[in-house]
């Protein structure tokens, strides 16, 4: 699932400038759920914390531009 700034994204978040044109990713990697920041501008944030991969737990706050999810799993 792709995550950016561009209307044909899965989560698109065009109002949101401070989101990149392809900012992040969400993959399943062994029933697992990975966040993957790609290369954006503002970077990518879990629970306050900067990251360029991460597993996401239940309750997880995702940080993408100033736009804020809570991650409640799969």
């Amino acid at each position: 699932m792709y995550i950016g700034r561009e209307s044909t994204k899965d989560i698109a978040l065009p109002l949101d400038n401070s989101v990149s044109r392809n900012h992040s990713r969400i993959a399943i990697e062994n029933g697992a759920y990975v966040l993957y920041d790609d290369g954006s501008t503002n970077g990518t944030h879990v629970n306050n914390a900067k990251i360029t991969r991460q597993q996401l737990a239940p309750s997880d706050t995702v940080q993408i531009g100033s736009t804020k999810f809570r991650f409640e799993g799969g």
